[in-house]
């Protein structure tokens, strides 16, 4: 019994070996070439960025820091969001307008439905 186990051991193991042979190859023609890289100017974390925003499928974001000019969002959006603190925002016509920052000034078209924040100074023309 003990000859068949061997037998059936060593053809396994052979044919594991002809098995992995065909895996494998010494042609380095197939190495894939290196591909080009492209540099991209660092940016400065800690610097300030002013304040941003664009009104994509109905919804903006205004996140940035106050700068002495007023943000304009002329043509309005369904949603905006207020993720900044003591800003001056212009908006056209706007239906919701979400504050996650305070001290905020803000002049809009229409009467939106005004959510979150705290002291924000909302105007409607």
């Amino acid at each position: 019994m003990q000859h068949r186990t061997l037998l059936v051991t060593a053809t396994a193991c052979a044919l594991s070996l002809v098995a992995l042979t065909g895996c494998t190859s010494d042609d380095d023609a197939t190495a894939p070439a290196p591909s080009s890289t492209t540099t991209v100017p660092a940016t400065d974390p800690d610097a300030d960025p002013a304040l941003v925003g664009e009104c994509v499928d109905g919804q903006a974001i205004v996140s940035g820091s106050a700068t002495d000019a007023p943000f304009t969002l002329a043509d309005g959006c369904d949603t905006v969001y207020v993720l900044t603190s003591g800003a001056t925002l212009d908006l056209g016509p706007t239906q919701h307008l979400v504050f996650e920052g305070t001290g905020n000034t803000v002049t809009v078209t229409g009467d939106p439905e005004v959510v979150g924040g705290d002291e924000n100074s909302v105007t409607t023309r």
